[in-house]
């Protein structure tokens, strides 16, 4: 009785996997469960982002301890510097004022930090 219950679940031909779906999962449990997947969808692509950017920051960590001390100081001024400068030039080229205030708060706060840096 198995085999034959696997069968009619299993082949196209016979369609009791689609025919269980179509009248008793998709009109019942599909509404029920919407919710649900929908959260955890959520919750996986944010776990799967989190767990990318940690490692790209755990190579970058890895290859910028191995710098010399001059070198550390050089690239960090160089990454953050011609990056943002060449986002703030599109930035005020555009009409968006969103864009206008994020990179001036973020010059605000590399200038600061610059600061601080060099007093350390």
């Amino acid at each position: 009785m198995m085999i034959f219950f696997f069968y009619w679940l299993y082949f196209p031909k016979t369609s009791g996997a689609r025919l269980i779906y179509e009248n008793a999962t998709k009109p019942y449990l599909g509404p029920l469960l919407k919710p649900a997947l929908d959260s955890l969808d959520n919750l996986i692509s944010y776990l799967y982002q989190l767990m990318v950017n940690a490692v790209h920051l755990w190579f970058l960590w890895i290859i910028f301890m191995f710098l010399p001390k001059g070198l550390k100081r050089a690239l960090t001024i160089l990454v953050g510097t011609v990056y943002p400068t060449l986002s703030s030039i599109s930035a005020a080229a555009t009409m968006d004022i969103d864009d206008d205030t994020y990179w001036l708060t973020y010059w605000s706060v590399y200038g600061i930090l610059f600061i601080i840096m060099d007093c350390v």
